[in-house]
């Protein structure tokens, strides 16, 4: 798959957010491990296995109409989370 600038984006968050796990030793992987599991069976991350690394990819369309349905379903008078629903596109 060719990465586009948003991918790349996302790739590059994603990679901060591996690299605070890393550092956060009070958060055990096999609970990170659990909570991704649960992202990848809800179809919102994919995994893939190359060598002994495992790469996690945000399901961006997915992710971007749960975030809608949960800000309009819920909390659509907070202005701060309209701002978020509206970037989400």
């Amino acid at each position: 798959m060719a990465e586009t600038p948003r991918s790349t984006t996302v790739s590059t968050k994603l990679g901060r957010i591996a690299k605070l796990a890393r550092e956060m030793p009070q958060v055990a992987l096999t609970t990170l491990a659990h909570h991704i599991a649960q992202l990848v069976s809800a179809g919102l991350m994919t995994q893939r296995r190359e060598g002994r690394v495992q790469r996690c990819t945000v399901e961006a369309e997915k992710s971007r109409k749960l975030l809608k349905f949960l800000v309009s379903d819920c909390c659509d008078s907070l202005p701060d989370l309209k701002e978020l629903l509206r970037a989400a596109g």
